[in-house]
């Protein structure tokens, strides 16, 4: 592959995380304010088998304490779930 294309897929994959942080930030704001209460200023998304995480909680004692975990499909639904990020794989 060259040059241009691995600079493309960068920009690619950029833009699909921009989207998804987008997406699932204004789904966190849209629930309770005293969920919202335990977030911190932590949260990340990454790409796995073809469908988006993104997690958003709070980093303390040394931690990540969870608080929302959405899924984005291929077919952009957003889908709140509530199992932990699996780290092993």
């Amino acid at each position: 592959m060259n040059g241009f294309n691995l600079k493309m897929d960068t920009v690619y994959w950029l833009y699909e995380y921009d989207n998804i942080a987008w997406w699932t930030s204004d789904s966190v704001y849209a629930t309770p304010k005293e969920e919202q209460a335990k977030l911190g200023s932590e949260w990340f998304c990454f790409k796995r088998d073809n469908v988006w995480h993104a997690v958003y909680g709070k980093y303390q004692d040394n931690k990540f304490d969870m608080v929302y975990h959405y899924e984005v499909d291929t077919n952009q639904l957003i889908k709140r779930v509530y199992t932990q990020i699996d780290t092993l794989s």
